[in-house]
C-alpha cells in the first residue's frame, strides 16, 4: 500500500483555511502560542494549519478553535469543508470531555456513524467503554462500529506521543496493508460515501493519534 498523497483540491482548501485561522487570531490580538494553549491543540499542529498543510481538521479542533476565538461554529465548519451532511468522513477525540459533552458536539455535527479504531475499546473515563459507549450514541439516534483491525499497538502509542510520531505513522502505515485492517477501511470508506461516518478515538488533536493516519488511507482508496 503506497503512502497518501496531497490533492490540489486538498492544497487548496487547507491554504484557504490557514488563512482564515490566521486572521481571526490576529484580529484577536492572540500569539500563535496563546491560541494553541486556548484551543488545547499543540503548537506544531497550529503551525500546520496556518501554514495551510492541513485540508480537513477533526470537527472537534474546529470546534475548539472556533470556541477559543468566539467565532460561529459553523463559520469554522464552512472553512473546513466540514460540513456535517452525508457523504463525509471527519475524526473525534474525547480526551477531556464527559459523556453528555462529548455526545452533544457529535449531534450538532450531525455525525450519524461513529467508527472506533481503538484497539481495545475500554476507558477509564465513565461511559467511553464499548457497551455503554454504544447504548449513549444509539440513544441519540447514532451507530456503533468497532474495528479492532485499526487499532494501534500498544507498544507503538508512545511514538505518537512524543518526537519520534513520524516513526510511530510509518510503523502504523505498514500494519495497514494486512487483509483484516484493509477490509475495515474499505467498509468506512463505503458508509463515508453516504453518511457522516467520524473515526473515534482518546486524543483531542488528531494529528497525535493514529486515526490521522486512518483518515489519510480511506481518503486515497480507489
Amino acid at each position: 500500500m503506497s503512502r497518501p498523497t496531497v490533492t490540489d483540491d486538498q492544497l487548496s482548501r487547507g491554504a484557504a483555511l490557514g488563512r482564515v485561522i490566521s486572521q481571526c487570531r490576529q484580529n484577536a490580538g492572540l500569539t500563535q502560542a496563546e491560541l494553541a494553549t486556548a484551543a488545547g491543540i499543540s503548537l506544531h499542529s497550529l503551525l500546520k494549519l496556518e501554514q495551510g498543510h492541513v485540508a480537513n481538521p477533526g470537527v472537534f479542533t474546529a470546534s475548539a478553535l472556533a470556541d477559543a476565538l468566539d467565532k460561529p461554529l459553523q463559520r469554522w465548519v464552512r472553512s473546513a469543508n466540514l460540513n456535517g451532511t452525508a457523504g463525509h468522513l471527519s475524526t473525534v477525540g474525547y480526551e477531556g470531555l464527559d459523556l453528555e459533552t462529548f455526545l452533544d458536539r457529535l449531534v450538532d455535527l450531525r455525525v450519524e456513524v461513529i467508527a472506533d479504531v481503538r484497539l481495545n475499546p475500554i476507558s477509564r473515563k465513565p461511559g467511553f467503554s464499548k457497551t455503554r459507549l454504544g447504548e449513549a450514541l444509539r440513544s441519540r439516534g447514532m451507530e456503533y462500529l468497532h474495528y479492532r483491525a485499526l487499532g494501534n499497538p500498544k507498544d507503538n502509542r508512545a511514538a505518537f506521543a512524543g518526537n519520534e510520531i513520524e516513526q510511530g505513522r510509518l510503523r502504523y502505515h505498514s500494519l495497514l496493508g494486512a487483509e483484516p485492517a484493509r477490509a475495515a477501511l474499505r467498509d468506512i470508506q463505503s458508509r463515508a460515501a453516504r453518511q457522516h461516518v467520524a473515526l473515534l478515538c482518546f486524543e483531542h488533536d488528531e494529528e497525535s493519534c493514529h486515526r490521522f493516519v486512518v483518515r489519510q488511507h480511506i481518503g486515497q482508496l480507489g
